[in-house]
């Protein structure tokens, strides 16, 4: 296979990879940050998103990239922030192949090796400003290669230490630009005794590479300290926000994305273990000959991204090049790379077909447009997962009580948002407190009815208040607002004592029947609706319209356990 076919075929399948429907929520977030670094003319200080702690300090860390993202959706909407999440992550699989080649892996095999590497970190191809940062990596991993192999080393570390410079303006993960570099330095210091160790030449000019590395690492952070002290409000700071996260053990129980790669769904992570399985054995195959940058590089993309599973697609970045250099060392198949794209492909759409557009449980588009139509208000609560597209459509005129940025909140406010979502003691005070008027909230997913032991939380306490009302719910989720307040005219027509979440009703059906009938007039329909709807009929008498809405709900979701649940529940409420 010829250099060229190799490293085209392999960008286009990076490309494929890269291309699906927009499923990060936190993409809302950064749509709305970069509109108001475009709106106020500046970097925020402090965070403007929220209406609860307005004045609390703002540490910005990827206000750039989230500005480019911002232009390319108000230039071509989804499909804009498409094509750039698509540019960044072929880009940073270019540099991946380049570094592979530098270091004198075989085309095929380094295709191979940053195809293996692509698939298992195609779940983080996402848009989001860790795209920025991890192209950056690659241009700083591809400028090491060329230190490994060159008898110059310093023009390629100074280009190095000049791409980590200008991460840092992108985005915190720019750490691990500096981490690498450290880490190679200190292996090429250690390279001549380890190849006395095992018998085989050491890497030229290995000493000599390692002061330039540390010499490099140090003049990017004072170039870095310089240029941020001339216009970020909060400077060098920046560089700690992903340390203070990856060490925050609540997070680390709270958001899937922080949990280790084993606590993860297998389905999803396999090509992952596959690629950590992969290189071990390269390793194993070839410790005898194997440089130890080499090793150095592929134990520390794994040791990250065994830390935190969000840490795959560093991972592919730092492994893909030494493990393509060790493994042409070994006999390859040269269909090999073929292979592995046949298997990505196939297995990537069965996962997340390639798509143009936001991904309707991220994006709840139905719900948002009953907070527009109805021309409600806030001040909002809005569950975390949902805030950053619900500032993306409704900033500036709707800020929330809390957005997924946690440098720009204080720990106290974070565990007091978490506390009024579980529905502890205090919640309605909370709430009352902050003058919220709108709660949106998706349905309680099993391992959070599973963490509260299926305690009752904040969506069941509202279900059971007669002082909030629900203006619409769906398969996805909620919106409810207060009976008395700005948005009292549409809570009149709404119902409460109605559980959308658990499917029941906290008062007798009929009671909540009007407000009901209401819902499945002015939408969205949904099968949940349908079902509570026929409930509060049958317990109202009307038994031939509590039918007619069981069959629109059996033709309509074949199999659905909750329609046999539904029916056992009318006859209960007719036998008493």
């Amino acid at each position: 296979m010829s250099e060229r076919l190799a490293t085209i075929g392999a960008l286009v399948l990076v490309a494929v990879l890269a291309t699906s429907e927009s499923a990060d929520p936190d993409l809302g977030f950064h749509l709305a940050t970069g509109r108001a670094v475009l709106t106020t003319g500046a970097i925020p200080a402090t965070n403007v998103l929220t209406f609860a702690e307005p004045d609390h300090p703002w540490i910005n860390q990827q206000w750039l990239p989230a500005t480019a993202f911002t232009l390319a959706y108000e230039a071509a909407g989804f499909a804009g922030t498409l094509l750039l999440r698509i540019a960044l992550v072929v880009a940073t699989a270019a540099f991946v192949l380049a570094a592979a080649r530098r270091l004198d892996a075989k085309p095929e095999i380094a295709a191979a090796a940053c195809a293996l590497g692509a698939w298992a970190a195609a779940f983080r191809f996402v848009e989001r400003p860790l795209l920025a940062s991890n192209l950056a990596l690659a241009i700083v991993l591809w400028s090491c290669a060329g230190a490994l192999r060159s008898p110059r080393p310093l023009r390629h570390v100074a280009v190095a230490g000049l791409a980590a410079s200008v991460a840092v303006h992108l985005h915190a993960g720019a750490l691990f630009s500096l981490i690498a570099m450290i880490v190679l330095a200190v292996a090429l210091a250690l390279e001549p005794l380890a190849a006395r160790v095992v018998g085989r030449d050491a890497l030229p000019r290995a000493r000599e590479g390692a002061i330039a590395l540390v010499a490099a690492t140090v003049g990017a952070v004072a170039l870095a300290a310089i240029t941020l002290a001339l216009y970020h409000p909060h400077g060098l700071a920046v560089l700690g926000v992903p340390l203070q996260m990856a060490s925050d053990p609540y997070l680390g129980e709270h958001l899937v994305e922080f949990r280790p790669p084993w606590d993860q769904p297998l389905r999803v992570l396999w090509p992952y273990w596959a690629l950590v399985i992969t290189s071990a054995l390269v390793v194993l195959a070839t410790w005898r000959r194997a440089p130890l940058p080499y090793v150095a590089m592929i134990a520390l993309g794994i040791a990250i991204s065994l830390r935190h599973a969000r840490f795959a697609d560093l991972a592919w970045i730092f492994v893909a090049p030494p493990l393509a250099a060790l493994a042409s060392t070994l006999r390859m198949p040269r269909a090999l790379p073929v292979v592995i794209a046949i298997v990505a492909l196939v297995d990537r759409a069965a996962i997340a077909p390639p798509a143009i557009g936001p991904a309707a449980a991220v994006w709840p588009a139905p719900l948002f447009d009953a907070i527009d139509a109805h021309r409600i208000v806030g001040p909002a609560y809005v569950q975390d997962g949902w805030a950053g597209p619900f500032l993306a459509r409704f900033w500036p005129r709707e800020r929330v009580y809390f957005h997924p940025s946690f440098e720009a909140y204080s720990d106290a406010h974070f565990r007091r948002y978490q506390s009024i979502r579980y529905g502890e003691p205090g919640w309605d005070d909370a709430l009352d407190d902050a003058g919220v008027q709108l709660v949106v909230m998706k349905h309680t997913s099993p391992r959070e009815r599973a963490f509260q032991e299926g305690r009752p939380n904040l969506r069941q306490h509202l279900a059971a208040s007669d002082a909030w009302a629900f203006v619409a719910f769906d398969e996805l989720g909620m919106v409810l607002v207060r009976r008395h307040g700005p948005n009292a005219p549409i809570a009149a027509r709404s119902p409460s004592f109605v559980d959308a979440d658990r499917m029941g009703f906290t008062r007798r059906p009929r009671d909540s029947r009007a407000g009901l009938e209401e819902l499945a007039q002015r939408g969205p329909w949904s099968v949940r609706l349908a079902l509570l709807l026929a409930i509060a009929r049958a317990d109202d008498g009307d038994d031939e319209g509590a039918r007619a809405l069981l069959e629109a709900a059996a033709s309509s979701a074949r199999g659905d356990p909750r329609i046999d649940a539904a029916r056992r529940v009318i006859e209960a409420t007719r036998r008493r």
